[in-house]
């Protein structure tokens, strides 16, 4: 008569923890077990998509096309009359980063603009090498890219705009796994100088005329573009073209013009 000694449930090996897998591959954990009789094999949480095997000496679990949602604690649980044991494994699925944070626009001219940007909450498991910058004028179908940005790169001058188009601009993160999901600006911009030439001066008058000089006045413009007015360029026409009448800037609003000739 052959006579069965009870054993409770050991595990002698397992899957090494955390266990890392790239999202869309095989999560797979296994154990060599002994017991007598052979244990009952819980896995902790349940989950619809796993497949489990069961030996006298091995248990395992698998998941096929691993998602992101499944990474978390996952816990084998071995019960016999003889007693009980659990083991836990802490899986990590890898995945692309999240988008990246906080995209903004500054310092936009005629033909350059400043991209600024901040980290994505979620690297994906595997730390972020590159970032790149895309941006398209509105009238194009292609984006222009950037050249590979470092990871601790966060910010980036456009240039070569052409003036008065209206651009675009997404930024991306990429790892080992892949690229990001795009995050791109809520607003176009459009490539122009924070400020316009100003509008003409006006009312322009005439006074004190001599037979050698004169006297100019006028009011300023409607419109100084956004920036403050920084002076007036006075011209005088020859026969030929228009010439300076005042070699230096004039901040005022009035001006003597001397050596005229008469008539």
């Amino acid at each position: 008569m052959i006579e069965f000694i009870l054993a409770p449930p050991t595990i002698v090996t397992s899957t090494p923890s955390p266990v890392s897998v790239a999202v869309g591959q095989v999560l797979y954990i296994s154990c060599e077990i002994t017991g007598y009789p052979r244990p009952d094999m819980i896995w902790e949480p349940a989950n619809d998509r796993a497949r489990t095997e069961q030996s006298d000496t091995f248990v395992a679990l698998s998941i096929s096309k691993v998602r992101a949602n499944e990474s978390g604690n996952y816990k084998l649980i071995l019960k016999n009359v003889a007693g009980s044991t659990d083991a836990s494994f802490d899986v990590k699925v890898q995945n692309v980063p999240q988008p990246v944070r906080n995209l903004k626009i500054d310092n936009i001219h005629a033909e350059s603009a400043h991209v600024t940007w901040e980290a994505p909450l979620d690297d994906g498991g595997l730390p972020i090498n590159s970032y790149f910058v895309e941006y398209r004028d509105l009238r194009r179908s292609q984006y222009a890219r950037s050249e590979r940005l470092t990871a601790q790169t966060f910010d980036y001058e456009l240039s070569h705009l052409t003036k008065g188009s209206k651009y675009t601009v997404r930024v991306l993160a990429e790892n080992k796994l892949g690229q990001s999901e795009p995050t791109e600006i809520i607003e176009p911009f459009i490539a122009k100088n924070p400020f316009d030439v100003p509008s003409a001066p006006r009312e322009l008058k005439v006074a004190g005329v001599t037979r050698s000089s004169c006297q100019l006045q006028w009011l300023p413009p409607n419109n100084d573009g956004g920036a403050s007015i920084k002076g007036y360029i006075i011209e005088r026409q020859t026969e030929k073209r228009w010439i300076r009448a005042i070699p230096t800037i004039v901040e005022g609003t009035t001006v003597q013009i001397a050596d005229l000739i008469e008539g």
